[in-house]
């Protein structure tokens, strides 16, 4: 459970201020997170999504999975507002 309160929107959390402050109570990864967003699906409104980094790092090419992240969020993105959500995002890679 979270600690502490977020504005709405995304949060992009080091797993070390994610040990620190909670996770949301509900996560998802980031397959499941696209897939949601690419079919206009419900999404929670406070979760915690995992899994960018390894996601990236395994792609044949992170350009063009970065390319299909960015278009995806940008076709969406009255979708998501309309949504109000709280996402946190964790990264092993910030320190």
């Amino acid at each position: 459970m979270m600690t502490t309160d977020y504005d709405i929107g995304y949060h992009i959390l080091s797993e070390d201020a994610v040990e620190d402050r909670g996770r949301f109570n509900e996560q998802m990864s980031i397959v499941e997170f696209l897939r949601r967003i690419q079919q206009m699906e419900d999404l929670p409104y406070d979760v915690t999504v995992y899994g960018l980094d390894d996601y990236l790092i395994s792609s044949e090419n992170a350009q063009e999975a970065c390319q299909y992240i960015h278009g995806l969020l940008r076709d969406r993105v009255n979708f998501l507002v309309a949504s109000q959500n709280r996402l946190d995002f964790t990264s092993s890679g910030l320190n």
